[in-house]
């Protein structure tokens, strides 16, 4: 029978937040959403895991879910937090960190850095290689309409109409109609109005904004990393990917061809068989008498 999810709070990096727990062996398996995501999205992934005996992880960012705003820079503060939460698992040896969109750049950012230890990084449709022309459209259409949108910030709209807005597009956007329906209603439970609105396009803006100016160094990730990508991913652009195996040779790539952006939520369990396929996650051969 698998263990249950333990949700409990906790401070990492200076940040109070919330993490999803489920208990087994193993190095752990650290994971990190999407942008305006939660860790509530790891759910069915957690459940994949801990049938299989593996302790797992999944942390609400900084600015999203439970946590508290994300700070400025944007960059550093994401870091600076991914790193606390790689150490806060430290004593179960060296973490498997898996990252969806914007948490699969934060996870390969965190495997071109020195600062702690990891034993393997995932990236599911990592952002930050390349945009897909919707997204790419959306940043420059936010940051031409920024001053006029701070006004419409101040509109007194419903919070529940904007979660019930937020739920369609998790449900059909970004998990293809595949999602739990509980999940669905999940996403974007912080968003209390249209100033939390406007934080978030302000979070977006800056970490655009400064990626820009502080890209990914492929050139330092040594670990071994794997990407998983939806061959229907219509936000983070899937022909990225040659460039960054060629840079990096410790990388290989895994498409599913039926899936869209967050493949943890369309098909958790194929997302679990790869997980526990990289290197660190093989059992260690027995050395023959």
């Amino acid at each position: 029978m698998s263990s249950p999810i333990n949700e409990r709070p906790i401070v990492v990096a200076g940040v109070s937040t919330r993490v999803l727990e489920v208990d087994g062996d193993g190095p752990p398996i650290l994971l990190l959403h999407g942008f305006t995501d939660s860790a509530d999205s790891w759910r069915p992934l957690l459940r994949e895991l801990a049938r299989r005996g593996r302790r797992a992880a999944a942390i609400d960012l900084p600015g999203n879910g439970r946590a508290d705003r994300l700070a400025r820079p944007a960059l550093p503060h994401h870091d600076a937090f991914v790193d606390g939460f790689v150490r806060a698992y430290a004593e179960h040896g060296d973490a498997v960190v898996v990252g969806n969109s914007l948490g699969g750049l934060l996870a390969l950012r965190a495997a071109a850095r020195s600062e702690v230890s990891l034993g393997a990084v995932v990236g599911i449709g990592p952002a930050g290689l390349a945009y897909g022309w919707r997204l790419r459209y959306l940043t420059t259409v936010l940051r031409c309409l920024d001053p006029m949108l701070q006004l419409v910030d101040r509109a007194p709209v419903p919070a529940a109409l904007i979660r019930r807005g937020a739920a369609r597009f998790y449900a059909r956007g970004l998990a293809a109609g595949r999602a739990e329906a509980g999940l669905a209603l999940r996403y974007a439970e912080h968003v209390q109005g249209m100033r939390d609105v406007g934080r978030l396009r302000g979070d977006l803006l800056a970490l655009s904004r400064e990626s820009d100016h502080d890209p990914l160094r492929t050139d330092r990730i040594r670990i071994p990393v794997l990407l998983i990508w939806g061959r229907e991913d219509k936000l983070a652009d899937p022909n990225s990917a040659p460039a960054f195996l060629a840079s990096v040779p410790t990388a290989t790539l895994e498409t599913l061809d039926s899936c869209g952006h967050c493949p943890q939520l369309e098909e958790p369990g194929r997302i679990a068989d790869l997980i526990l396929s990289t290197p660190c996650n093989q059992p260690t051969p027995k050395a023959e008498s």
